[in-house]
């Protein structure tokens, strides 16, 4: 549930800091790229259908809701709220929730050929790409970690790590050494699994606190500032809340929670009191099964709205901020099966934010209007078993990239892979590289962990109870 150099985070205020959401339950299956005869198209050229794994075009469609007003669309950097810009408004640092390899195909146009940085060596079909991840510290963590998040818990300008373990009582916090690598967890009794995960500044001492959703409780956690965390008050939820987004709903500079609940198919709002604690909640009912919630503005009218993630009922709904806190559906979007993650990102460069999402087995990008409402889906990549998806620059072009996180991919079998898919700066992509990461990579943080000014990634296995960290490497090579 932040990670760009250069820009501005989605969660308004000087308490911004990072929200991340937890497990998600994604279907597991093979990864293939979308065969080779297809273009990888752009949802405006395909306005009536969209690519699946067999190449085939299938019918999609969406309940547009009203026009939600007009808009000025701007290609300035500020205007990027992706819930993935979240990490640089957490730290400062450059570096999803929501990711990647810092692969950039070498070419040109005009005057003569560019210079060749692999001077030659790349055989017929590969690109010499610069940049890759190298495997580091692999981090124990408790059982099965559903996400992990970054920020600068004890204050000293490195990054550190907490995930939230679904069957394990206590949450790790990792503190960064500043070169990549982490010392010991400093672990601490929660009273339950952690089911879902929020970070950020809800007290306003500039120190980041957390929020830990688990099977019955909501609990606020005051941080120290040296690592350490103390518990100020408890809400009892139900037992299935499934994601935490934090971000200041209602405008009056105080962090609040949107919490998806999969078993009662609705959005719970929390408002902050601005000490830590959080008011009763409030219930937006949605559709089937929500398992993701974002807060963005989509209409550029400067209050927040929220994007949720229904695979029960296949479908996207966006509900329009009034900026007070309260919101009103825009409609839904129907999606095609099994939608669990979403990375919200201004993708083609329009200034209106777009949406990635797994769904059916591939990679989706829906362009957003401006007005709250998506075009018709383009798939980029045939991937199934996607537990995560994240977004950052991976490769300082300006361009969103993605990371995704599945289970097996194109070359491997029945592993967790990373799979790093460089943006074009229109809506597509190509993939970089695909890392080999464990059983089960259930969560990523792209951050700069080891200060050298590029993303790194962490990644949660859900399976092995490990964090896994992948380096930055700059130069070139063939792929």
């Amino acid at each position: 549930m932040t990670q760009r150099r250069g820009t501005r985070g989605m969660i308004r205020g000087a308490r911004s800091l990072v929200f991340w959401g937890a497990f998600s339950g994604c279907v597991r299956g093979p990864l293939t790229p979308l065969p080779a005869d297809q273009p990888h198209t752009d949802a405006a050229v395909h306005s009536d259908g969209h690519f699946s794994s067999d190449g085939l075009l299938h019918d999609a469609h969406s309940d547009a809701g009203p026009d939600l007003g007009p808009h000025t669309p701007t290609t300035d950097a500020s205007a990027d709220r992706s819930p993935d810009a979240r990490l640089d408004a957490a730290t400062g640092a450059g570096g999803h929730g929501g990711s990647g390899d810092a692969g950039v195909s070498v070419g040109g146009s005009g005057g003569g050929a560019p210079p060749d940085p692999c001077n030659g060596t790349c055989s017929v079909g590969t690109r010499c790409l610069r940049g890759s991840f190298t495997m580091g510290q692999v981090l124990p963590t408790g059982q099965t970690p559903g996400v992990v998040a970054a920020a600068d818990f004890n204050g000293d300008g490195v990054l550190d790590l907490v995930t939230g373990n679904r069957n394990a009582n206590q949450p790790d916090v990792f503190l960064g050494l500043g070169d990549g690598t982490f010392g010991a967890s400093k672990a601490f009794d929660a009273g339950a699994g952690q089911v879902a995960m929020a970070v950020g500044d809800f007290d306003g001492d500039g120190r980041p606190d957390l929020v830990l959703a688990n099977s019955n409780f909501l609990t606020s956690w005051r941080g120290a500032g040296d690592g350490t965390f103390q518990e100020i008050n408890f809400y009892e939820i139900g037992p299935f809340a499934s994601w935490l987004a934090a971000a200041d709903l209602n405008r009056d500079g105080a962090l609040d929670l949107a919490m998806t609940d999969f078993d009662h198919g609705d959005v719970t709002l929390f408002k902050g009191d601005g000490q830590g604690g959080f008011g009763p909640g409030a219930s937006i009912p949605v559709d089937d099964e929500p398992t993701f919630v974002a807060a963005v503005d989509l209409n550029h009218d400067d209050n927040l709205d929220l994007v949720v993630v229904e695979p029960g009922s296949d479908d996207l709904t966006t509900l329009v901020g009034h900026g007070d806190g309260t919101f009103f559906s825009a409609g839904n979007t129907d999606l095609l099966e099994d939608p669990t993650c979403a990375a919200l990102v201004d993708f083609n460069g329009d200034g209106n934010l777009d949406v990635a999402v797994n769904d059916m087995g591939a990679i989706g990008i829906l362009f957003g209007d401006g007005h709250g409402r998506w075009g018709t889906e383009s798939r980029v990549m045939a991937v199934s078993g996607v537990a995560w998806i994240t977004q950052v620059d991976v490769n300082a072009d300006g361009k969103p990239d993605l990371v995704v996180g599945a289970v097996s991919s194109v070359i491997g079998n029945g592993n967790g892979y990373v799979v790093v898919l460089l943006g074009n700066g229109d809506g597509t992509f190509q993939q970089v590289q695909s890392i080999h990461t464990g059983s089960l990579p259930q969560s990523i943080v792209a951050a700069d962990l080891n200060g050298d000014g590029h993303p790194d990634l962490a990644v949660a296995d859900y399976s092995e109870d490990t964090v896994t960290i992948f380096l930055w490497n700059d130069g070139y090579r063939c792929q």
